[in-house]
């Protein structure tokens, strides 16, 4: 990140972009990270230790099972480690997250878009926000300056990302591109619709689906909706 703080303060954009210099929010700070209170980390570890199934107050399904998983495979560690089990970014790596926000205009039917970006590293982050073209043209040149082994998209899959990915993102080390956790819960839910109206039968469904893309187990949520449906 210190690369992309020291690209900020002299780049300008490319050829026709009138020498517009980058603009961005440095952030200092790190933002509240989610996690339960600390207060309940003594019941939380009691649970563990005692295989409890169903999850303690203040503790997601889906976190629950990554605790859970973590601890059979290092039963020495520390309850109060887990407090936090989303990925963290590591060296040599770089995560986007795109994403815009579309508000009414006062003609009916129009909308105003506000485009906006956030860039991790392992150093700090950068947050962007602008429209059309020219927000484009200052993520590429942010992403430029970043010198990464492996770089994740993670975004709704509206088609101008899905763009700006295939023509400026592919060919970078390692690209992906991922669908986010709201859409992808979307479409479970959405395909749980589909099935005969058994609003039980959708839920174990959706339930089963989730649980397992929540914590990256892709083959068996394949089978899931192979199953149900």
């Amino acid at each position: 990140m210190a690369r992309v703080s020291a690209a900020w303060s002299r780049a300008t954009l490319s050829s026709g972009t009138r020498g517009e210099r980058l603009r961005g929010v440095p952030v200092e700070r790190p933002r509240r990270q989610s996690g339960w209170p600390i207060a309940s980390s003594a019941a939380i570890e009691m649970a563990v230790v005692n295989g409890q199934r169903r999850p303690p107050d203040g503790v997601s399904p889906g976190d629950w099972d990554r605790i859970r998983a973590a601890q059979a495979t290092d039963p020495t560690a520390s309850v109060a480690t887990r407090r936090r089990p989303g990925p963290e970014v590591a060296t040599g790596q770089m995560l986007l997250v795109l994403d815009e926000v579309l508000t009414r205009a006062t003609d009916q039917g129009q909308f105003h878009e506000l485009r906006t970006a956030c860039l991790l590293t392992a150093e700090g982050r950068r947050y962007l926000c602008g429209t059309g073209a020219p927000f484009l043209r200052q993520v590429q040149a942010v992403v430029g300056a970043c010198c990464a082994q492996s770089f994740l998209v993670v975004a709704d899959g509206a088609s101008w990302i899905r763009t700006f990915f295939q023509d400026h993102v592919a060919g970078a080390p390692q690209a992906e591109l991922l669908l986010d956790w709201c859409h992808l819960a979307k479409g479970c839910r959405d395909l749980a619709a589909r099935i005969p109206p058994e609003r039980e039968r959708r839920r174990r469904l959706v339930r089963r689906l989730l649980r397992a893309l929540w914590v990256g187990s892709v083959p068996p949520a394949v089978r899931v909706r192979a199953a149900g449906c």
